[in-house]
């Protein structure tokens, strides 16, 4: 199954979400990093709030009608950078604290149009045919075959074609591997 590793504890971040409601997610979030070696913060930040994954929205053609799922959302950078520039913004992770770090984010930020979804590690997605303008795979498509049994390359095709299936005519799918994994 798919693990959390962000360099930090698993400890430390629900430390973190629990102290939002006292502290906000930005000083919450900034006592967490403060606790961290000088390079341990500085990846752990780019990772969170890197202008790469905030530039998403010059990469991508969204228009507010679209709905837009970020596959893998991990940390919600990209997820809550493009909701406001969509209808829906659908951030899918396997990993529950993922999850609750994005609504977290999301929910500091006063952004109201992202549904979260804890899914990613079947063979289908959990949408409808032709329901989806964009589908973003930033990361994710190298460590798909990771928890699953099967030929890496036949898994991560089979995750492309499900891809299509889910996406509307003329969609958009983004794909960036991040390493060789």
């Amino acid at each position: 199954p798919a693990q959390f590793s962000w360099g930090v504890s698993l400890k430390r971040v629900e430390q973190m979400l629990e102290e939002i409601d006292v502290l906000g997610w930005r000083d919450a979030y900034l006592s967490m990093i403060a606790d961290l070696p000088q390079n341990d913060a500085r990846l752990l930040w780019l990772r969170a709030m890197g202008l790469r994954r905030i530039a998403m929205q010059m990469v991508l053609s969204i228009q507010k009608d679209m709905r837009v799922l970020d596959f893998g959302c991990g940390f919600g950078t990209i997820a809550t950078n493009l909701a406001p520039w969509c209808r829906e913004l659908i951030a899918m992770d396997q990993i529950p604290m993922h999850l609750k770090w994005v609504g977290s984010l999301a929910q500091s930020m006063g952004i109201n149009n992202i549904r979260l979804v804890e899914a990613g590690d079947t063979k289908y997605l959990p949408f409808a045919e032709n329901s989806l303008d964009v589908v973003i795979l930033n990361g994710v498509l190298e460590h798909v075959a990771t928890n699953t049994t099967g030929d890496p390359q036949q898994v991560q095709q089979r995750i492309l074609n499900d891809i299509r299936r889910v996406l509307k005519p003329n969609g958009q799918v983004y794909i960036g591997i991040e390493n060789r994994i």
